[in-house]
């Protein structure tokens, strides 16, 4: 299990490219922040389904990706 610390040497890592992955797919930049913040959310609280096959920079584009996807099929 993830310590907060962690996570937030995570966010510090990826949050800015996942931002411009999801605004690239949403064109709104609140949205954008928005999917970053639900896949932190989800990746925290479901991180025993993460295998550590690849790296968990592709990881979290996908969850953005299909974040992203949902919220403009969704519109």
């Amino acid at each position: 299990m993830l310590l907060i610390h962690e996570l937030e040497k995570i966010m510090e890592q990826h949050t800015e490219r996942l931002i411009r992955l999801a605004f690239y797919y949403v064109r709104d930049l609140q949205s954008a922040e928005d999917i970053v913040q639900d896949v932190f959310i989800k990746f925290y609280d479901n991180q025993q389904n993460y295998e550590e096959r690849g790296e968990l920079k592709a990881y979290l584009s996908k969850l953005v990706f299909c974040d992203a996807g949902a919220r403009i099929r969704a519109r």
